[in-house]
């Protein structure tokens, strides 16, 4: 029983702990894999990435087995292999899903997304791009990111209006800083003017203020005329309160 038991501790050992001279060879090929995707070596990539994959799954290591998952769907993805590609973008979203990671779940919608744009499954790429797009709601600079896809995936729908809708929307959403090449770019293609937007926002802030300093000069020669103030306080925090939520619509 004592052998049984210290043979069964040697196995549970074995198990539960990792094989450093192997993640060290595991490291070492992954360095060599990304040596060569950065020399757009993408197909000699492939080998030494599945060989560093094999042994951190083995040793239970979730967080760089998604690393090389990462660059493996990316040199699948330049080789135009758009089913292997998808086949780690998937896993990923799967393994990121499961932390609770959401900026991560939000690049791999994306990166899927692309993917299945290519291959012409244009519904799932929208219900994916939707889904980032929510997560991602309060970052202009991804937001700006997911639209420029969503425009992608309507005009391949030949959704034009929808499509044209994005931008529409988008200039509401994306202010001047986060407003990518990408988005102007498909601004020009479906023939709207980039700037329209800001332009006539401000055209109608200036007719706004015109129309306030208007009324306030009614309102003033009102009250010489009629010596009463008390609706004057009234008639001013109206006149204030609408224009404040008229900016606030307009984006102000």
């Amino acid at each position: 029983l004592i052998l049984v038991s210290l043979a069964l501790n040697v196995m549970a050992a074995d198990i539960t702990q990792p094989d450093i001279a192997k993640l060290d060879q595991a490291r070492e090929r992954q360095a060599y894999a990304d040596q060569l995707f950065g020399q757009s070596r993408f197909q000699e990539s492939i080998s030494p990435y599945l060989e560093a994959l094999d042994i951190f799954q083995h040793n239970a290591f979730p967080m760089e087995s998604a690393v090389i998952r990462h660059q493996i769907g990316f040199a699948y993805l330049a080789m135009g292999d758009h089913t292997q590609a998808l086949i780690q973008f998937e896993a990923n979203l799967h393994y990121h899903r499961n932390r609770g990671d959401t900026a991560s779940v939000a690049n791999y919608l994306q990166y899927s997304a692309q993917v299945y744009t290519d291959r012409g499954e244009h519904s799932t790429a929208k219900k994916y791009l939707d889904e980032a797009r929510r997560l991602v709601k309060n970052q202009p600079a991804r937001l700006a990111d997911i639209e420029h896809w969503r425009v992608v995936v309507a005009e391949r729908s030949n959704d034009l209006a929808g499509a044209k809708e994005i931008i529409e929307t988008a200039r509401t959403l994306v202010g001047d800083a986060e407003w990518s090449p990408q988005l102007q770019a498909d601004a020009l293609r479906l023939g709207l003017d980039p700037a329209a937007r800001s332009t006539l926002t401000s055209d109608r802030k200036a007719v706004y203020f015109l129309l306030v300093f208007a009324v306030c000069v009614i309102v003033v020669a009102c009250v010489k005329i009629t010596g009463r103030t008390d609706w004057l306080i009234n008639a001013a925090l109206t006149l204030t309160s609408i224009t404040v939520a008229v900016l606030i619509v307009e984006g102000a």
